[in-house]
């Protein structure tokens, strides 16, 4: 028998899973065929980030998951942002990539055991945080470039103050000091409004950050342009609760002089509102820096 005609015997024996099967039950019976299971934390191969060629095209690293169907059956694999599906039949190591890593540090593939499965999302846990920055080569307000945080690292303190260090792809290291007495940006005046809107790029910044909200006619929710509450900023960073810091403690490695400013929350990463964050604005190399702080705390 011909592997196609194989395969096809294989799929018309239709899904694994009964109708209105829970998720959890489909979550546990597929994770026996995946190693390291769902849930686990996976890494790059270490082949791959000592490689030369690998490294200039840092967003093609590879790190692997093997898969192991249950007999006479094949599972379909769909990734992010891939259009074909990959179909495994036999016990085959299937790979990730550093760009299939969503802004949460997680690895997400759709799994499929049969023509009558719409699939089961499974997840990976990796250690690599997405960060962002504009060089002074981009145009800025605009689209941003990424790093990945492959490592966030507390250092011994200097003189009083905390240091973390930051280890990237592609291979950059960043050290941090924060003062041992932190020193709040300038916070809004009002209390906490009722609506939180992010809203990117308009002409004088790239974040409407919060005002209240009102209803028009139809009880509909609309936003109020007068209204005092509205806050608009050329920071990503919320204001409120953020700590100002002075651009000299964040060493990037280049002897560009640092003359502009930095803000750090310890919530409000963008892709997990849990995790502490930094933004930078004119600092060495960089005319915006964005990085998750997964080490840090207050």
């Amino acid at each position: 028998m011909s592997l196609l005609l194989a395969q096809s015997v294989m799929l018309a024996k239709g899904s694994l899973f009964i109708a209105g099967m829970p998720e959890k039950s489909r979550w546990d019976t597929l994770s026996s065929f995946f190693e390291p299971p769902p849930g686990t934390e996976v890494h790059l191969d270490s082949r791959d980030l000592n490689h030369s060629v690998m490294k200039k095209n840092f967003h093609k690293l590879r790190g692997w998951i093997m898969v192991t169907p249950p007999p006479d059956r094949c599972l379909i694999i769909r990734k992010k942002d891939h259009k074909e599906d990959k179909r495994i039949c036999k016990k085959t190591y299937v790979s990730y990539q550093l760009m299939d890593i969503e802004g949460d540090g997680k690895i997400r593939w759709d799994i499929s055991t049969g023509p009558d499965d719409f699939g089961t999302s499974l997840w990976w846990k990796t250690p690599y945080l997405i960060g962002k920055y504009v060089n002074y080569e981009m145009r800025w307000p605009g689209p941003s470039m990424a790093f990945y945080v492959k490592a966030c690292i507390e250092m011994p303190p200097v003189r009083g103050e905390r240091v973390i260090e930051l280890h990237l792809i592609p291979e950059k290291k960043i050290k941090i000091l924060f003062p041992e007495n932190e020193i709040l940006a300038p916070q809004p005046e009002r209390d906490a409004p009722n609506l939180y809107i992010q809203e990117n790029n308009f002409s004088n910044g790239f974040m409407k950050m919060e005002k209240k909200n009102k209803k028009n006619k139809d009880h509909l929710m609309v936003l109020d342009d007068d209204d005092p509450n509205t806050i608009r900023s050329d920071w990503q960073l919320h204001p409120r609760n953020s700590y100002q810091l002075d651009s000299s403690k964040v060493m990037t490695g280049q002897s560009r002089k640092n003359d502009g400013f930095c803000r750090y929350r310890y919530s409000g990463y963008e892709f997990d509102p849990q995790t502490p964050v930094l933004e930078c604005h004119k600092i060495s190399e960089f005319q915006w820096l964005y990085l998750p702080l997964s080490c840090i705390k207050k």
